[in-house]
C-alpha cells in the first residue's frame, strides 16, 4: 500500500481513480444523512406556521400555507427518490458521483482524469455560493432580528430567539467558509495535473 501511495505521489498526473472500500456502507451512510437533513428541514419549515398560530396566536395566513407547502414538497421529493425503482437507481448514481466529488474536494486527490472537470465545476459552484452566503446570511439574520422586534415576544423570548438566529447564521457562515477554502484549494491545483507542452 505504501509503495502504491508513493508511486501515485511521484506521478501526480497519473490516472488515480478513487472508489470507497465498501460502496454499500457508504451509500447507507449517505442515505441516513440525507434523511436526517430532510427531517430537520421539514421540522424547521413546519415550525414557522406552528409558532405563528400556536405561540403568537395568529390565524393561518398565506405565508403559513406557503411554509406548509414547502414542507410537503421537500418530504415528497425525498420519499419519491426512494419509493420507485427508477428513483432509487437515479439516486444511487447521483450519490456515487457525489461521494467521489466530495472526496476529491475534501482530501485534494485525483478521482480520475475523466472526472477532473466535474470536480472543478463543483468547486466553482461552491466558490460562487459561498461568496454569496457571506452577504445573504448577515442580511437574513438582520431581517429575522428586526422581525422579532415586531412580533410581540416578551424580553426572554426575544433574547432566546435572537441568540438562536445569530448562532444559526454564524454556523452557516463558518460552514461556507470551510467549503470555500476547499474549493479554492482545488481550483488552485486541479488534479490530475495536466502534462505535456503548454501552448
Amino acid at each position: 500500500m505504501q509503495h502504491v501511495e508513493a508511486e501515485a505521489a511521484a506521478q501526480p498526473a497519473a490516472e488515480v481513480g478513487w472508489q470507497p472500500v465498501d460502496w454499500a456502507a457508504e451509500l447507507r451512510r449517505r442515505r441516513s444523512a440525507e434523511w436526517r437533513n430532510v427531517t430537520l428541514l421539514v421540522a424547521v419549515l413546519l415550525a414557522v406556521p406552528l409558532v405563528s398560530t400556536l405561540v403568537l396566536e395568529r390565524p393561518m395566513g398565506a405565508s403559513d400555507w406557503i411554509w406548509l407547502a414547502l414542507a410537503l414538497l421537500v418530504s415528497g421529493d425525498a420519499s419519491l427518490s426512494h419509493a420507485t425503482a427508477s428513483g432509487r437507481v437515479q439516486w444511487e448514481e447521483a450519490a456515487r458521483q457525489e461521494v467521489r466529488i466530495e472526496h476529491a474536494l475534501r482530501t485534494h486527490v485525483s478521482i480520475g482524469a475523466g472526472d477532473r472537470e466535474l470536480v472543478t465545476k463543483r468547486a466553482r459552484a461552491i466558490r460562487w455560493w459561498s461568496t454569496a452566503a457571506f452577504v445573504v446570511c448577515p442580511l437574513l439574520c438582520a431581517a429575522a432580528l428586526a422581525g422579532m422586534q415586531e412580533a410581540g415576544l416578551n424580553v426572554v423570548g426575544r433574547a432566546a430567539a435572537s441568540v438562536a438566529v445569530v448562532l444559526v447564521c454564524g454556523l452557516l457562515v463558518v460552514s461556507r467558509w470551510r467549503r470555500l477554502r476547499l474549493a479554492r484549494r482545488w481550483l488552485g491545483d486541479p488534479l490530475p495535473r495536466e502534462t505535456g507542452p503548454q501552448w
